[in-house]
């Protein structure tokens, strides 16, 4: 009888104790989907604020409406997340390689940025203002 009742107690709680598992697993992946759907939510928010930080190329990804982050798969969000980052990426690697190439065409292909700065500044920018005289009649001439 003792033995009946101790069984039936711990077979009690282990029904207990899983339910209470699956309701916290549930609750865990309700709360990561609501992070990620935030989380996209925002970044959309933050690039529609900023457009510059996307190429044009790239902007046909913001035009996803609320519906989408509010019933889309929680995958279809992640790639979304993912194609916007990478996005962001790419427009930063090529505005960082158009800042080089700008101050490589103003300081001349020959020099360095370094040559420059151990120039006294009056010097840098008659050179400077030199090498802009030759671009300009090279253009004029073309």
């Amino acid at each position: 009888m003792v033995c009946y009742f101790i069984r039936s107690l711990l077979k009690f709680s282990l029904e207990i104790w899983q339910a209470r598992c699956e309701y916290v697993h549930e609750g865990q992946k309700v709360t990561v989907d609501a992070q990620i759907r935030k989380m996209a939510q925002q970044l959309r928010y933050d690039v529609l604020n900023n457009p510059w930080k996307l190429r044009l190329e790239n902007r046909h990804l913001l035009k996803r409406d609320s519906t989408f982050f509010c019933k889309s798969s929680v995958i279809n969000l992640k790639y979304w997340v993912d194609r916007i980052i990478l996005g962001i990426d790419i427009a930063q690697n090529h505005e960082a390689a158009t800042t080089q190439n700008i101050t490589r065409w103003l300081l001349g292909e020959g020099e360095t940025y370094t040559k420059q700065v151990k120039m006294k500044i009056g010097m840098v920018q008659k050179k400077t203002i030199k090498y802009i005289q030759k671009k300009l009649e090279f253009i004029k001439l073309s």
